[in-house]
């Protein structure tokens, strides 16, 4: 089952204007779990560009997957 994922520390580098660092792996792959991985990083990174986002990954499995944005802070939810 795959899975990808982010946490506070890596909005907070958004924040600061850096990328979104998206960390990605696999449960219960049976096989090459290389290969797998691999499959799944190029499955995101293309979905990702498919919309509209700017993405940085080299196929390197030990790497996070950097997606380029501007972080706009929304307005508050009026009541």
């Amino acid at each position: 089952m795959p899975y990808v994922y982010f946490h506070e520390q890596d909005v907070d580098h958004v924040i600061e204007g850096g990328p979104l660092n998206l960390a990605f792996g696999a449960i219960g792959t049976v096989g090459n779990v290389s290969d797998a991985l691999r499959f799944l990083g190029r499955d995101l990174t293309s979905t990702l560009r498919q919309c509209g986002l700017e993405v940085d990954w080299f196929g390197d499995i030990d790497r996070r997957i950097a997606v380029r944005m501007a972080w706009d802070r929304r307005a508050p939810a009026l009541d």
